[in-house]
C-alpha cells in the first residue's frame, strides 16, 4: 500500500487559509525571490499532518540524503492527453503510474488555461495567462510561432531563466505550432543548450518528418525505428546519460512527444493491440438531453453509429500510441537511476490539454470548457516529494509550471508572471506553506477563434512518403475530428463545434497606433514584450471565458450564452444551472472572472486568492429575478457579459461562508440614517442595490435607435470622425448613430476620460469609512512622503482637482504606481494646476494601501461598489507593467455603456431608486479649484453653456479624452451623450475639426431646447 497525505487548499478552516488575513501582500515567495524554499534547500523531510489517513509506506522513495546540488528537471509534456476518459489508464500506461505517480505526488485539481495546443504550450513557457502572453491560437495573425517571435516571448521563458541560473538545458520534441519560420529550418530559439525538434516532414504522422539536431537537418523516414516517438526517447535518453554530475551544470529536459495527438499512430510493435477497445460509454457520452447547453450544441443531434465507430477507433489509437510514451518514461527514469542522477532529478508528467470523444454530443476534439478538455493528469517525483502523496482541494494549473519549476531550480521568476510556486505543496512544511500566502480560489479559463499556421486550416498530409526535406504541411497541427460546425456531412473541421460560427475579432476600432494620451485604440499589448517589428493584428474577442472553483464551472460565451455547473453534485456537467437556485451565485463569478479576464501578474494571484467563492455550500439567498420573454433588457455586451434582471444584495447572503477566505470588516463609521448604507461582505464588498422589479426607464425603449431625433448633431459628429454618438433624456435613449465604420458593440478607449471614474470612487470610499473625506492628507498612507515638506501636505482633494504640486509627467507617458508617488514635487500642494498622469497613479497607489485585504486593487472596489450595481461594463481596462490599473486612461467602453455611467450622475448619485453615493459627496467632484475654476475633481466644468458661479457646482459637466472622447451631463436637462472617435488627435491638417460648444449647441437644437 503507498502512504497517502491529501492538502487541502480551499477551506475547512485548515492552516492554509487561517494565514489568509495576511493580505495581497502574502503571496507566494517565488514571486519575491528566486531562491528555492528552505525545505528544498534543506531536504526537510518533516511531513506535515493531514486529515487523511495513513496507509504503510512503500519501501521505495524518491527522496534521498540532503545534498546540496541544485536538481535537475524532466519535464514531459503530452500531446492532448486527457485524464477524465482513462487514455492513460493504469492498464495502459503502467511505467507511468508505477515510477512518477506512486513514487512522487499527484496533484488531483490540475487545469489548463487555454485548452489548445499552442496557448497551452506558451503558458508552460513563460507562466502567464494566454490573455497577457498574447498567443491566442496556433498561427495565423493571431497566434502560434509566427506571433510568438514577433511578441519577443522567446527571449524570457523557463528555458532562459534556468540557463541563466547554471542549467543545461534541452528541447526534445514538439515546440510551438509553426516552428520553425519558412527559411529559417536551423534555428534554436534562446535558452536551450540542446534542441531537437521538427522542421519539416510530418512528425505528426509519426514518419517521414526532419528533425533540427543542433542545427543539422536529419530526415527520418518509414522504417519502425523512425517513429518518432521512439527516436525521441533516443534523443532524451542521450541526452540524460552524457549529463555532467548535478555539481558541474545541473539539466533541463522538457521532452514533449506528439501522442496521443491525432492521427495516433502507434508504433509498429504495439499497432496490433486491444482490437475490441472502445470509447468510454455512461456519463456525458452522447448526452441524452443538450437543450439547456448554448445554441450550438443543443441543435447537434445524438452522435451516430459512424460517430461513434471512428470515436472508437480514434480512442484506441490514442491509448496503443501513449504505450511508447510509456515505455520512454521507463527508459529514462532507468538511465537516470544508473547515473545515480534520479535522486536528484524531479520528474514530471502532464499534459497540454485534454480531449473529449462524443461528451455532450462532440465526437472528438477539445477547445471547450469542459472537464474532459481541461483537466488533465499533472505527476511529479523529486527530492523531498513522499511517495503515494496526493494534493486534492489546491486548483492547480499550466500557469502554475514555469514559477514552480524556476522555484526548484533556484531561478529568478520575471514579474510578468501570473502563476505561482507549488514548491510548499509538493515538499514543504506548514511554515512554506504559510509563508506562499492563501492559494487560489477560482482558475480562469479561455478560448479564442482558431487559427493554424498562416490562417489556414490543417489538414492531414496525404502522401507520407513525401519530401519530409522540404514539405511544412506537416507541421500544421491535423484536425482532431470535430464535424464541421454545422454539424452536416461530416466533414472533419479542426473548429470546436461547440462554438458558432465566425466570430468578431477586433475588440477595439482596428488600429494600435498611440495617440497624444498615449493609448491606443486597440487593447494593450502584454507590457514590455512587443518589439517595434510586432504585428499589427488586434488581439481577438474571446469566445468565451470560465471560472473554474472547487465546486462550480461558470461559463459566459461571446453569444450572450452562460453556462453554470456544480461539479461536486453534477461532476458530468449534464445540467446547466445558471436560471436555478444555483444561480444566486452567477454575479459573483462573473465578477471574479472578469476580473482575472483583464489580470496581470500579481494581479492576477491576488484576485485568485481573494475570490471570496463559497464552495461548499449551496446559496440560500434569494435568486437573482429572471426575465421573462416579455421583460425587455439590456443587450448583453461582449466583453464581459451583462446580467439580465435583477441583481442580488449579496450573491452571498445567509450562504454558510466557512470555506471563504477571511477579509477584515470595512473600518465602523456613523451610519447616515437618511438613506441606505453600505454593509460590509466578504470579498468583493460591494454595496449592490437591488434593482426594482420594473426595469429602469433606458430599457424601455425599442432598439436599435437612429440618429433621426438628434440630426444636427449627428452630421457634425459624423463629419469629425466620430463613430458613436449615443444620447440619453431622463435615462431614456432616444438618438443613437453609428458613422465612419462605427457599430453599437464597439468599445473604445476612453482615453483621459477614465479620469473621472475615480472622483466617484473616491466619493464612495469616503462614504464607505475607507477615506476619511476629501481632505485626508495622503502621507498617512504613502508614509514615504511624509518627510517631504511639498508631499507631506498633499490631500485627495490635491491629487483629484490636479493641484497636488506634483509633476505631473507627460501626458500619454502612464507610470506605475511606485513611479508615481517618486514623482517630486515641483510646488506646494493648492497653488499651481498641472494636467498629467502622475496624480492619478499616485492616487491608484493611495487607493490600493487603502483597500489592502478587501479588494485586489483600486478597480475591484470600483467594480463592486459602482459598476456592476449599474450594470455599466467595461471591454477592457489597461492595466501597466506593475499589474496594477490605470486610472488616468485604461478604460474601454462602448458608448451605451459609458453612457450608463453617466446617468448616474445626472441622478446625483441615485440608482433604481437607491442612493448609491451620498449627493453631498458625488458634488464636490463639480467644484472647481481657486487655481482652475473649471476643473472639478477628475470632472471637467464646461463654461461653453454655463459658468458655474465660485464655489458652486457646475450644470454642465464632461470626461474628456483624447481623441475628443466624451461624456456630457447636462443636468438641468436630464440629458446625457455620449460620442466617441477612432482616432486619438483632436485636429485636421492643423484645425481644431471638433468643439464642445458645437455640438451641445447642436444637441440643445435638436432636443427642441434654448439654453
Amino acid at each position: 500500500m503507498i502512504a497517502t497525505r491529501r492538502l487541502v487548499g480551499f477551506g475547512f478552516g485548515t492552516v492554509v487559509l487561517a494565514l489568509a488575513v495576511s493580505g495581497a501582500a502574502a503571496l507566494p515567495v517565488a514571486h519575491a525571490h528566486g531562491g528555492r524554499t528552505a525545505a528544498l534547500a534543506s531536504r526537510e523531510t518533516t511531513r506535515w499532518a493531514t486529515t487523511s489517513t495513513t496507509m504503510t509506506s512503500t519501501t521505495t522513495s524518491s527522496s534521498a540524503a540532503p545534498t546540496d546540488a541544485p536538481p535537475n528537471i524532466v519535464l514531459i509534456l503530452a500531446d492532448d492527453l486527457d485524464t477524465d476518459l482513462g487514455t492513460m489508464a493504469r492498464d495502459y500506461t503502467p511505467n507511468i503510474h508505477r515510477l512518477i505517480a506512486d513514487q512522487g505526488a499527484t496533484l488531483a485539481d490540475y487545469y489548463v488555461t487555454d485548452s489548445l495546443c499552442c496557448p497551452s504550450r506558451t503558458t508552460y513557457l513563460r507562466g502567464q495567462y494566454t490573455h497577457n502572453h498574447g498567443v491566442y491560437t496556433n498561427g495565423g495573425a493571431t497566434g502560434g510561432y509566427e506571433r510568438m517571435v514577433p511578441l519577443g516571448l522567446e527571449s524570457s521563458t523557463l528555458a532562459t531563466w534556468l540557463q541563466a541560473a547554471g542549467y543545461r538545458t534541452a528541447l526534445i520534441g514538439k515546440y510551438i505550432n509553426g516552428y520553425p519560420l519558412e527559411g529559417d529550418d536551423t534555428h534554436v530559439p534562446a535558452g536551450w543548450s540542446e534542441w531537437f525538434s521538427p522542421s519539416a516532414g510530418n512528425p505528426y504522422g509519426s514518419y517521414n518528418y526532419t528533425l533540427n539536431e543542433n542545427g543539422t537537418l536529419v530526415r527520418y523516414g518509414r522504417t519502425p525505428a523512425d517513429h518518432i516517438t521512439d527516436v525521441l526517447a533516443d534523443k532524451a535518453d542521450a541526452f540524460l546519460a552524457a549529463a555532467p554530475a548535478p555539481a558541474e551544470a545541473p539539466f533541463f529536459a522538457f521532452i514533449t512527444p506528439y501522442a496521443p495527438h491525432a492521427p495516433a499512430d502507434p508504433a509498429p510493435r504495439h499497432a496490433a493491440l486491444l482490437p475490441d477497445l472502445q470509447a468510454p460509454r455512461g456519463g456525458s457520452y452522447d448526452e441524452a438531453d443538450v437543450s439547456d447547453k448554448p445554441a450550438a450544441l443543443a441543435a447537434r443531434p445524438p452522435l451516430t453509429s459512424r460517430q461513434m465507430t471512428a470515436g472508437d477507433e480514434i480512442y484506441r489509437k490514442r491509448v496503443l500510441s501513449m504505450m511508447a510514451v510509456d515505455e520512454m518514461v521507463a527508459r529514462l527514469i532507468a538511465t537516470l537511476e544508473a547515473s545515480g542522477q534520479l535522486a536528484n532529478t524531479y520528474v514530471i508528467f502532464t499534459s497540454d490539454n485534454g480531449f473529449h470523444i462524443g461528451q455532450h454530443r462532440l465526437p472528438q476534439g477539445k477547445q471547450t470548457a469542459y472537464e474532459e478538455d481541461i483537466h488533465v493528469p499533472f505527476y511529479i517525483r523529486g527530492p523531498g516529494i513522499t511517495p503515494g502523496t496526493v494534493v486534492e482541494n489546491v486548483l492547480a494549473g499550466n500557469v502554475d509550471i514555469a514559477p514552480t519549476l524556476a522555484e526548484l531550480g533556484g531561478a529568478a521568476v520575471p514579474d510578468f508572471v501570473d502563476g505561482r510556486s507549488l514548491a510548499p505543496y509538493l515538499n514543504g512544511t506548514p511554515g512554506d506553506i504559510a509563508a506562499a500566502g492563501p492559494w487560489r480560489q477560482a482558475f480562469l479559463v479561455e478560448q479564442y477563434p482558431f487559427e493554424n499556421e498562416r490562417g489556414v486550416e490543417a489538414t492531414a498530409v496525404a502522401d507520407r512518403d513525401g519530401d519530409a526535406r522540404h514539405d511544412r504541411g506537416g507541421l500544421l497541427e491535423p484536425p482532431d475530428g470535430d464535424e464541421s460546425p454545422d454539424g452536416r456531412n461530416g466533414v472533419p473541421s479542426h473548429r470546436p463545434s461547440i462554438l458558432p460560427l465566425p466570430q468578431t475579432w477586433g475588440r477595439g476600432s482596428g488600429g494600435e497606433g498611440l495617440g497624444p494620451d498615449g493609448e491606443g485604440l486597440g487593447p494593450a499589448p502584454p507590457a514590455g514584450l512587443l518589439a517595434p517589428s510586432t504585428t499589427s493584428a488586434d488581439p481577438p474577442t474571446a469566445t468565451y471565458i470560465a471560472l473554474r472553483t472547487a465546486r462550480h464551472t461558470y461559463i459566459e460565451h461571446s453569444t450572450g450564452e452562460r453556462e453554470l455547473y456544480d461539479n461536486v453534485a453534477d461532476p458530468n456537467q449534464l445540467d446547466n444551472l445558471p436560471d436555478s437556485d444555483e444561480g444566486a451565485w452567477q454575479p459573483a463569478l462573473s465578477m471574479h472572472l472578469r476580473q482575472l479576464h483583464t489580470c496581470a501578474g500579481a494581479t492576477c494571484r491576488a484576485i485568485e486568492a481573494y475570490a471570496g467563492i463559497v464552495t461548499n455550500a449551496p446559496p440560500t439567498a434569494t435568486p437573482p429575478t429572471q426575465p421573462t420573454a416579455s421583460t425587455p433588457t439590456r443587450r448583453l455586451l461582449w466583453l464581459p457579459i451583462a446580467h439580465a434582471g435583477a441583481e442580488p444584495t449579496s450573491p452571498f447572503a445567509g450562504a454558510r461562508e466557512t470555506a471563504l477566505v477571511p477579509v477584515p470588516p470595512l473600518p465602523t463609521r456613523t451610519p447616515d440614517t437618511t438613506r441606505p448604507s453600505p454593509t460590509a461582505t466578504r470579498w468583493p464588498t460591494a454595496t449592490v442595490v437591488p434593482r426594482t422589479a420594473t426595469p429602469p426607464p433606458a430599457t424601455q425603449t425599442s432598439l436599435p435607435l437612429t440618429s433621426a431625433a438628434c440630426p444636427q448633431t449627428a452630421a457634425y459628429n459624423a463629419a469629425a470622425d466620430g463613430v458613436s454618438l449615443y444620447v440619453t433624456r431622463d435615462g431614456i435613449p432616444v438618438c443613437a448613430d453609428y458613422p465612419n465604420g462605427g457599430s453599437p458593440a464597439a468599445s473604445h478607449a476612453l482615453a483621459s476620460g477614465t479620469k473621472s471614474f475615480s472622483g466617484v470612487m473616491a466619493a464612495a470610499a469616503i462614504e464607505d469609512g475607507i477615506l476619511t473625506g476629501w481632505d485626508e492628507v495622503v502621507a498617512d498612507t504613502i508614509t514615504e512622503w511624509q518627510g517631504d515638506p511639498r508631499k507631506s501636505k498633499i490631500t485627495v482633494r490635491h491629487l483629484l482637482s490636479l493641484t497636488s504640486g506634483l509633476d505631473a509627467g507627460a501626458v500619454g507617458n502612464v507610470p506605475t504606481y511606485a513611479e508615481a508617488i517618486a514623482a517630486p514635487a515641483t510646488s506646494d500642494p493648492g497653488t499651481t494646476f498641472a494636467y498629467g498622469p502622475v496624480p492619478y497613479q499616485a492616487f491608484g497607489e493611495f487607493m490600493r494601501r487603502k483597500l489592502q485585504g478587501r479588494y485586489a486593487d483600486p478597480l475591484a472596489y470600483l467594480d463592486a461598489r459602482i459598476l456592476e450595481p449599474i450594470g455599466a461594463r467595461y471591454d477592457i481596462w489597461r492595466r501597466g507593467t506593475d499589474g496594477m490599473p490605470r486610472l488616468p486612461s485604461g478604460a474601454q467602453f462602448t458608448a451605451a455603456e459609458w453612457s450608463t455611467f453617466g446617468d448616474l450622475i445626472r441622478q446625483h448619485g441615485r440608482w433604481d431608486g437607491r442612493q448609491l453615493v451620498r449627493e453631498d459627496l458625488l458634488a464636490e467632484c463639480f467644484i472647481g479649484s481657486d487655481v482652475r475654476p473649471t476643473y472639478g475633481l477628475t470632472w471637467w466644468l464646461l463654461t461653453d453653456l454655463d459658468r458655474p458661479a465660485p464655489g458652486r457646482a457646475a450644470r454642465v459637466v464632461a470626461a474628456k479624452g483624447a481623441g475628443i472622447q466624451r461624456l456630457y451631463v447636462l443636468d438641468e436637462y436630464g440629458i446625457v451623450a455620449v460620442r466617441q472617435t477612432g482616432s486619438q488627435v483632436d485636429t485636421s491638417a492643423g484645425e481644431a475639426r471638433f468643439g464642445d460648444a458645437a455640438f451641445l449647441g447642436r444637441l440643445l437644437a435638436d432636443m427642441g431646447i434654448t439654453p
